[in-house]
C-alpha cells in the first residue's frame, strides 16, 4: 500500500544500456522523485516487453495501453525507427480530490482543471467523469485510452460514462482527432457532459467553444500551473476569454484608478465557467468566477480564490484566499 512504503509509484522508465528508473512522489509533496535501480537494460528486453504489447498497437504518438487497465506506454524510437526506451506510466484512479469539488459538479458549469504534468490532473477528470455519469449522459472523448482505460469497453473507474476513441479514417494527429471526435460526439450522442483531456492547441480552443455554446458542460484539462499560464498561452487564452487590446481615454476610470492608456482586456466570455489550478495531488486552488479573475489578473488586482484540501485524517478544508 502506498500509505506503508510513503510514495506514490508514478512511472517507470526502461532504456537501452541505462539503469531502470522509477519515479514516484512522496505522498503529500508536489515533486516527483526519480530513483535509479542496479539493473541496466537491454535491447533484447525492450523488444520482449514491445512484443508482449504488441508493436501495432502503439499508435502514430507512439502511445499504447494495456486492455482493461488505466496504464499508458509511451515508446522513443532511434533514427531507425528501432524503440529504444519505454516509458511507463501507472495510472490509478481515486476520488479523493474529486470530493472536493462536489458543490461545483452538480452545478453543471463546464470546469477547466489546470495543473503541471503528473500532478494528477487525469486522476481527477477519470473521478469527475465517474460522479457526473451517475445521473447525465457523459461521453469521454479519449484517443489514447489515458481516461477510461485501453479496450472497447471502458474502466469501472469512469462509471457509466461511454467513450469515443477519437478514430479517424485518414492519419490525423491526436489533437486534430480529438478535435473532430469533440464535435462528432456532440452531434451524434448528445451528452449533457463531455469529458476531455489536455486541450492544447487553438483549434481544440474553438472546438471547445462551440460545444460550450450549444449547452453542454464540459470538464477538461490542460497544462500550467495557473491562470496567468493560461493568458500567457496564445493557443489556449480563448478558454479563458481571450485578450485585446484597448487605449483608454483620459476620463476613463480605469486610468485615473490604474494610470495606464494603453490595456489589455477580456475579449470574451470564457468558455469554462470554474478554473481548478490542481496545487497537489491533496490541494486544489478555485477560481469560482474566471471571468472576475481574467478581468482582476489583466489589471493587477488580487483575485479571490477558494484553496481546498483534506489532510492526512481525510478531512476537508477550505480557505478564502487573494492571490
Amino acid at each position: 500500500h502506498w500509505a506503508e512504503i510513503g510514495v506514490q509509484p508514478m512511472e517507470l522508465v526502461l532504456s537501452v544500456r541505462r539503469q531502470v528508473e522509477f519515479r514516484c512522489r512522496p505522498l503529500g509533496e508536489k515533486r516527483m522523485r526519480c530513483d535509479f535501480l542496479r539493473h541496466v537494460c537491454s535491447s533484447d528486453e525492450i523488444n520482449a516487453v514491445v512484443q508482449k504489447i504488441g508493436a501495432k498497437n502503439f499508435t502514430v504518438q507512439d502511445r499504447a495501453g494495456i486492455d482493461g487497465t488505466l496504464h499508458r506506454i509511451s515508446a522513443v524510437r532511434n533514427t531507425s525507427g528501432d524503440i529504444v526506451t519505454l516509458v511507463m506510466r501507472i495510472g490509478r484512479s481515486s476520488r479523493i480530490l474529486a470530493g472536493l469539488l462536489e458543490d461545483i459538479l452538480a452545478d453543471s458549469k463546464s470546469i477547466l482543471i489546470l495543473g503541471p504534468p503528473g500532478v494528477g490532473k487525469t486522476t481527477l477528470l477519470r473521478a469527475c467523469a465517474a460522479r457526473l455519469s451517475e445521473d447525465q449522459s457523459t461521453v469521454i472523448v479519449d484517443p489514447a485510452g489515458e481516461i477510461a482505460g485501453c479496450g472497447d469497453e471502458p474502466h469501472k473507474s469512469v462509471g457509466r460514462s461511454l467513450k469515443d476513441m477519437a478514430y479517424s479514417r485518414s492519419p490525423r494527429s491526436r489533437s486534430e482527432a480529438r478535435r473532430e471526435a469533440m464535435t462528432r460526439v456532440v452531434e451524434n450522442m448528445t451528452p449533457k457532459v463531455l469529458v476531455v483531456d489536455e486541450i492544447g492547441t487553438k483549434s481544440e480552443a474553438s472546438a471547445a467553444r462551440t460545444i460550450g455554446e450549444r449547452g453542454v458542460q464540459l470538464v477538461a484539462t490542460a497544462h500550467g500551473h495557473n491562470i496567468f499560464d493560461l493568458l500567457a498561452n496564445t493557443e489556449l487564452r480563448d478558454l479563458v476569454g481571450g485578450l485585446i487590446s484597448s487605449t483608454l481615454g483620459d476620463d476613463n476610470p480605469r486610468y485615473k484608478e490604474f494610470g495606464r492608456k494603453n490595456i489589455q482586456e477580456r475579449s470574451a466570455r470564457p468558455v469554462f465557467s470554474t478554473l481548478v489550478e490542481l496545487r497537489t495531488p491533496f490541494s486544489v486552488a478555485v477560481h469560482m468566477d474566471v471571468a472576475g479573475s481574467v478581468d482582476a489578473a489583466l489589471l493587477g488586482a488580487p483575485m479571490p480564490v477558494q484553496v481546498r484540501s483534506r489532510d492526512p485524517t481525510g478531512q476537508m478544508h477550505v480557505e478564502l484566499a487573494r492571490i
